[in-house]
């Protein structure tokens, strides 16, 4: 890992309570492989409909190996309200300067801005990084998932011919507004 690689992670991982646009108060944090519990009950409380977004096929349990995986991706954050995982981030490098990012929110916390939050953050971590672009594979139809990418900056549309659609961030200076900077203090999560 490079001199510059260590401290952006150790940043991203640092707690961070942050309001969605409803008031609500949530901590994001990085992942750690004791959240394995708390990732399956995440997946255990998404609908199937949203499982599928998030994996692009059936998955009727994730397994306990995979949720592990999940948890050591480059950039793995997750969402708590209070004692609860609601939603994981995970990024990781492609190898061509972008990095690949998928998103799981669970159904009760879509479309307070969550999604936009995490994707924001993720691009600017991966910025810092030195990746040019993120990019996050969808369905055509999964317009929740379009929108969030859109509001997060997504320029670029490409549809590789396998029923699925990649949205492009690109990651110039400037195109990622609203994110929390490296140079911020990380906030303390609030007690339990």
């Amino acid at each position: 890992m490079d001199a510059r690689r260590a401290p952006v992670l150790t940043w991203t991982a640092a707690p961070r309570t942050v309001p969605l646009a409803d008031g609500t108060v949530v901590l994001v944090r990085g992942a750690r492989t004791a959240d394995a519990d708390a990732a399956a009950l995440l997946h255990g409380r998404c609908s199937p409909e949203t499982v599928y977004r998030r994996y692009l096929t059936a998955v009727p349990q994730v397994s306990r190996s995979w949720q592990r995986r999940l948890l050591l991706t480059e950039v793995a954050l997750t969402v708590w309200d209070g004692r609860r995982m609601v939603a994981l981030l995970n990024a990781s490098p492609r190898g061509d300067g972008e990095a690949d990012l998928a998103v799981l929110v669970e159904d009760a916390y879509q479309g307070r801005g969550l999604g936009t939050l995490l994707v924001r953050h993720a691009a600017g971590v991966a910025r810092l990084l030195r990746h040019r672009a993120v990019r996050a594979l969808t369905l055509p139809s999964s317009y929740a998932a379009r929108r969030v990418l859109a509001a997060a900056g997504a320029a670029a549309w490409e549809e590789p011919g396998d029923g699925t659609l990649v949205g492009r961030l690109l990651l110039g200076t400037g195109s990622l507004g609203g994110l929390i900077e490296p140079d911020d203090p990380p906030v303390r999560p609030p007690r339990p």
